[in-house]
């Protein structure tokens, strides 16, 4: 057997992240191992982005339709298999994870019951809540108690601006020529709650310009259960290619209502203000700036920052991650740990 990197990633985001780690080691013809845990199906996504499939799929599955508790079901019913998997390998070899998703933590723990180590990328991060957001802070606990290598976002760099700098196209035109928003909201503890979810629709509600709001299914599902509606200002937008999020979507708007921590980072990235909809943040230091505010869900000094970022023509940013090529430099660590550890 020979030691090698083993790629093992389970949903859309992780890959979204990992992409330039893959392409610098594809384009300088360095090996690896590409593994899907099958908690997203990634054959589309991959094809877009241009790099090999997975290898291996280990438990196809394709999302859990909000249901925290099949999530776990299904990671125990993935563990053995990735086990299995990891068995088969030299003890040498590094298993790489991002995130803090339920693949990340499965995956991690595979990996060193098989007697791997373990690396993680976007590692360090912490709400300082176990309950915000569930169950991602208690899988970043496990992750970075796990893994050997630990890669944390910083001044450094950050891999999804690797990611926004390749996919960038200066060419497309934003959906709305005038001044637009863009709302994501999916995290469970924000659509499972009525009283969360009611706070955050009347927020979006409340914005003065339209807002195009990523609607996906299990938020959908959440909105008709409680009766929510939207006003005449916001259009509920359809599923689009991660590039076509970033190029029509993202980067031309004025404003973004989001639960998502890549959301905050992209935000930083393009000089937009967000409005974080959610209790707490794992990335804090976001929040130096001005125009990146936790809303804790408080309607009226949300939207009174929303109104004030609005008239606001120079925006002030405190961005802790260095654009540089942050990815290129992961690689070269991660393959000397490989061969020289």
């Amino acid at each position: 057997m020979t030691k090698k990197l083993l790629i093992c990633l389970g949903t859309h985001a992780e890959y979204i992240k990992m992409f330039p780690i893959i392409k610098e080691l594809e384009d300088n013809n360095l090996s690896y191992e590409f593994i899907s845990t099958g908690q997203h199906d990634l054959t589309e996504l991959v094809e877009t982005f241009g790099t090999s499939q997975p290898s291996f799929i280990v438990n196809q599955r394709d999302g859990f339709s909000g249901q925290t508790g099949g999530a776990f079901k299904w990671g125990l019913q993935t563990l053995p298999k990735l086990i299995k998997r990891f068995m088969q390998e030299d003890k040498k070899s590094i298993v790489v994870v991002h995130g803090d998703t339920i693949s990340t933590s499965t995956t991690a723990v595979a990996a060193r019951i098989a007697g791997l180590r373990v690396a993680h990328i976007e590692s360090g991060l912490r709400s300082g809540d176990l309950r915000e957001p569930f169950p991602e802070e208690i899988m970043r606990i496990i992750v970075d108690w796990l893994a050997k290598y630990k890669f944390n976002p910083t001044e450094y760099g950050n891999t999804i601006y690797d990611t926004i700098r390749k996919l960038i196209d200066v060419r497309s035109k934003p959906i709305n020529s005038k001044q637009y928003a863009v709302a994501t909201i999916h995290r469970h503890e924000n659509i499972k709650s009525k009283e969360r979810l009611t706070k955050i629709i009347k927020i979006i509600n409340a914005c003065p310009i339209p807002v195009y709001f990523a609607i996906h299914d299990n938020t959908k599902k959440k909105l008709e259960e409680y009766g929510l509606r939207l006003n005449a200002n916001v259009f509920p937008m359809p599923t689009v290619p991660y590039k076509e999020f970033l190029n029509r979507y993202l980067k031309g708007a004025s404003l973004i209502l989001t639960d998502g921590g890549s959301m905050q980072e992209e935000c930083a990235y393009f000089g937009i203000p967000c409005a974080i909809m959610r209790m707490q943040t794992e990335r804090k230091e976001l929040l130096k700036s001005p125009s990146q505010f936790l809303t804790k869900l408080k309607i009226n000094p949300t939207i009174k920052f929303i109104n004030r970022e609005l008239k606001t023509s120079n925006y002030c940013f405190s961005n802790p991650y260095l654009r540089v090529e942050i990815s290129t430099t992961i690689v070269a660590k991660l393959l000397q740990v490989l061969f020289c550890e």
